[in-house]
């Protein structure tokens, strides 16, 4: 991840064509490397950006400046179908457990559920 920025345009609740919006910086320059095998742990304060970092690197949202890489590739021109199967590859819990973990489900259901996803 090289010099990531996302940015989120802010909309008054009047809007005239004249007005501009504002540019709200959600994550502002992070860049790291993370190895194979290795594990990543997002941790700070509420709105500072975490979850906005962690849906832009595996592009659920656009990122307006910086490099995605994954194994050499920079992810920025892959397709929905492409990044599907990285995907498979790549496993993100957000912080909100109740959004995240159904509790209907054992952990034992919860871990199967993305594998049979990706690997009927």
């Amino acid at each position: 991840v090289h010099n990531i920025k996302v940015h989120f345009s802010t909309s008054k609740q009047f809007y005239f064509p004249w007005q501009k919006r504002e540019i709200f910086k959600a994550v502002n320059d992070v860049s790291f490397d993370l190895y194979e095998g290795e594990t990543l742990g997002i941790v700070g304060e509420t709105g500072c950006g975490k979850s906005s970092l962690a849906r832009a690197i595996i592009k659920m949202i656009p990122i307006a400046s910086g490099k995605i890489m994954w194994r050499g590739e920079d992810l920025s021109g892959f397709n929905k179908t492409k990044m599907q199967k990285i995907r498979r590859e790549i496993q993100m819990i957000f912080q909100d457990p109740l959004a995240s973990l159904n509790p209907r489900m054992n952990i034992g259901e919860i871990i199967a559920e993305p594998l049979r996803t990706h690997y009927p």
